[in-house]
């Protein structure tokens, strides 16, 4: 009995463990992608991962996931800003992938609430 109820704990252990590193894994396989559309030079690859990116935190920006936003949020920025330069010397000036970086490195949810959620998703524009 005791061997069981050891299993069922380290069961639980590791999906709780899988669970909350699961967010962190999804902003670094997207911030593969972004480095690879990079590295190939594909203006249309780029403008996609940066979609994705702007879409997964408007999907977090939800009344219920605030503190989800608050903590993946930097996750999301810190790749568009470490590859941002890199990103304009392939695009150029291209106003949309330019306002998609713009938008998303300029988001400050540490003062979210409730009554800005929609502020806030009107940034991501």
């Amino acid at each position: 009995m005791k061997k069981f109820l050891l299993m069922a704990f380290a069961v639980v252990a590791m999906t709780f463990a899988a669970c909350g590193n699961a967010p962190k894994d999804e902003s670094e396989e997207l911030g593969k992608q972004l480095t690879e559309q990079i590295e190939k030079k594909d203006q249309k690859g780029i403008e996609k991962v940066l979609g994705t990116i702007k879409d997964k935190i408007k999907a977090l920006a939800t009344v219920e996931n605030i503190t989800a936003l608050k903590d993946q949020l930097p996750n999301y920025q810190k790749i568009v800003k470490d590859n941002a330069a890199q990103i304009k010397s392939v695009v150029g000036d291209n106003t949309i992938v330019n306002s998609a970086i713009d938008a998303i490195t300029g988001l400050d949810a540490s003062s979210i609430d409730a009554s800005s959620i929609a502020n806030f998703v009107s940034n991501l524009k």
